[in-house]
């Protein structure tokens, strides 16, 4: 797979297109995965993960995320969010997705 250029069009929706010089065939990365920001429901800010679980209150020994965004998120009462594959916690308001979290 090599990575070819992007049109004008693509740039808004995906970060890379990659194309098999033999089949032809392409596959598009997703914004959202390079940029969590941009998703509609929540997703890890360091590994793009979407299966999150909530914590009744913060885990000392764990990793918290220390953005200016997620600490504006907490004094809003965002509930925390913590991620087991990147043991990362981090606030954030949006919803989460559908997937069952891994334990």
């Amino acid at each position: 797979m090599r990575r070819r250029r992007r049109g004008l069009w693509e740039r808004l929706f995906h970060a890379a297109v990659y194309c098999c010089p033999e089949c032809g065939h392409e596959e598009q990365v997703s914004q959202v995965v390079v940029y969590p920001v941009l998703s509609l429901t929540a997703r890890c800010p360091r590994c793009s993960n979407p299966r999150l679980k909530k914590l009744g209150k913060r885990d000392h020994i764990e990793h918290l995320y220390r953005n200016p965004l997620s600490m504006m998120q907490r004094w809003l009462g965002a509930p925390i969010l913590y991620c087991a594959y990147c043991r990362l916690q981090f606030y954030d308001l949006r919803r989460r997705s559908q997937l069952p979290p891994d334990a």
